[in-house]
């Protein structure tokens, strides 16, 4: 079976969307499928470098780039895939590859919490139209997709996301990771790895830090928006000096080497990629409970015996605040950990198992075959 991959750009930002690609991909691969990857705009990055897909750049600049659409077209002719997996709806791109021989597939990367647009709404109808199949990571995400009525319940599958456990075992020592990241060696550090943007609740991390102990700093991965404002937060809590932002980093295994602790505290998460991404490098996880099918009942990533988590109470939009209480509880939970490490064993050893049996590549591609087995019979692949 031959496979297009098509997504934004190779560019660490891009996200989950970009992770997820990547991961697939590789999986697909080790079971022997024919998978490429396609950028629509940017220059080689992380999946470049990583060698294990082999990825195409079309360069465009932005989506107006109307005369350069035709690379897109081009490239499946030369390519001619059974099937186009667009990890991003990327709506030039299915106008521009109207009519070729392929079958069509839409990842749905969450559900829908926010009214979309009219322009946006408009899009998902003439999706419908097009794919022949919405892939969904969570249940939620496929109910979701079916209220908005922007696929009929035969149009649909659900594949779970995933990551490269093996990969992440391959990381450096916390000594050598600190070094690196220029994280002080002595300290305990909680971290956090994400888009800065204000449904992270990195602020509510900063007021976590500031109920710790001094001897507590945390390490800030990624960019975004929220980054300056942030700043002048930890300023004003007067944690500054504890708190280290390292920017995008293509390669995020040196980040959770350095973890002593792991904080998940979004307001709202479709799945939560850096969360399985720390179980696999036994870094403990705790959280602040909000909304988000990463814990729905079908098939969750995280449950009580794999984390700690404290439920939100006061805050479910960016404009509200947390209640302290609730802020100081999970301060107290890490607090706890720092002097009993031991206690909290088994519950590391339940999440590396859980993200193994339940959340590797191998899991999520042989999966994801099965979905493609309804489109493409065996005969042809």
């Amino acid at each position: 079976m031959r496979v297009l991959l098509a997504t934004y750009r190779d560019h660490p930002r891009s996200g989950g969307s970009l992770r997820v690609g990547q991961v697939l991909g590789k999986g697909l691969r080790r079971l022997g499928q024919d998978v490429e990857i396609c950028f629509a705009y940017g220059s080689p990055g992380p999946v470049e470098a990583d060698r294990g897909v082999p990825c195409h750049y079309l360069n465009l600049r932005s989506s107006r780039d109307v005369l350069s659409w035709s690379r897109f077209r081009r490239l499946i002719r030369r390519h001619r895939p059974d099937i186009v997996h667009f990890m991003e709806p990327i709506y030039w791109m299915q106008g521009a590859s109207m009519h070729l021989p392929f079958k069509r597939v839409i990842h749905v990367h969450g559900a829908f919490r926010e009214p979309l647009s009219r322009l946006n709404r408009l899009g998902w109808q003439l999706l419908r139209r097009r794919a022949d199949l919405f892939v969904c990571i969570s249940e939620g995400a496929r109910e979701s997709l079916m209220q908005l009525n922007a696929a009929r319940p035969d149009q649909t599958d659900v594949v779970y996301n995933a990551i490269d456990v093996d990969w992440f075992q391959q990381r450096p020592d916390r000594q050598s990771a600190r070094a690196l990241l220029r994280l002080p060696q002595g300290a305990r550090i909680v971290g956090i790895v994400c888009r800065l943007v204000d449904r992270k609740g990195c602020d509510d991390l900063l007021n976590v830090l500031r109920a710790l102990g001094r001897d507590w700093h945390a390490v800030v991965v990624g960019d975004g928006p929220d980054r300056a404002r942030l700043e002048v937060i930890a300023k004003a809590f007067d944690v500054r000096d504890r708190v280290h932002f390292t920017g995008d980093l293509g390669d995020v295994r040196p980040a959770y080497a350095a973890m002593d602790a792991y904080a998940f505290m979004s307001l709202n998460e479709a799945f939560g990629l850096s969360v399985a991404e720390a179980m696999a490098c036994r870094v403990p996880i705790f959280g602040l409970g909000g909304m988000g099918e990463y814990r729905e009942p079908a098939y969750p990533l995280v449950t009580p015996a794999n984390a700690c988590f404290v439920e939100r109470v006061g805050r479910h939009e960016p404009r509200q605040q947390e209640d302290t209480t609730v802020l100081l509880q999970l301060a107290g939970r890490i607090a706890d950990f720092a002097r009993n490490q031991s206690a909290y064993d088994a519950m590391i050893d339940a999440a590396w198992h859980h993200v193994r049996d339940r959340f590797s590549m191998d899991v999520q591609a042989s999966r994801m075959l099965q979905v493609y087995s309804r489109l493409v019979p065996s005969s042809q692949s």
